[in-house]
């Protein structure tokens, strides 16, 4: 008789990632929310800030005539009233604090990828992805349209231009991007 060997194998995929830790110190932060948020109301996105009070959160929108400034003075208002995945936020704590950012890396099939619009001239951006990365791989979609990148974590930080290797991007900061036209960032490999 014929005696048949099988094996039946699975694949394990991990768990999708459905919150993110940032650490938040005394004074500014200049952070961004690597995943798209379950909310994304501003007083339920800092509702996840433990640790210290935030005292005011800044977002900077080149396309705003005028003031390109929004703000949020928690208690108070302001006109800054939701936070975004791919966007970069000045927010200001009392003392050293963690943000809990929930929500999910992609939206749901069949909604579209995440994308963000630069504009020639300061960016204020966010990094959509919870793993660090080379700003070259991150930017690939605005690659040879920006000159100059700075990220700020207790002190600023060129991160372009830079020696090779050194450009990383992380997760949960943001970064103000010099464009010299517009353009779209498309994130790839979260």
């Amino acid at each position: 008789g014929y005696s048949g060997m099988f094996s039946i194998t699975t694949e394990v995929s991990p768990a999708p990632v459905t919150s993110y830790n940032i650490s938040l110190h005394e004074g500014w932060n200049l952070i961004s929310l690597p995943l798209i948020p379950d909310s994304n109301n501003i007083t339920d996105v800092l509702a996840g800030v433990t640790g210290a009070n935030v005292t005011q959160v800044w977002a900077y929108d080149p396309t705003l005539p005028g003031d390109p400034w929004l703000s949020h003075i928690p208690g108070v208002g302001g006109n800054l009233t939701t936070m975004e995945d791919g966007v970069g936020y000045w927010v200001v704590v009392n003392d050293e604090a963690t943000l809990t950012v929930t929500g999910q890396c992609m939206p749901d099939p069949p909604a579209t990828p995440p994308m963000y619009a630069v504009y020639d001239g300061w960016n204020l951006i966010g990094y959509k992805s919870i793993i660090i990365r080379d700003h070259d791989d991150y930017l690939l979609n605005v690659d040879g349209m920006y000159t100059v990148i700075w990220g700020y974590d207790e002190g600023w930080n060129l991160v372009f231009p830079s020696p090779p290797g050194t450009g990383m991007l992380t997760p949960g900061q943001g970064y103000w991007v010099w464009m010299t036209e517009d353009g779209t960032i498309v994130p790839t490999g979260f």
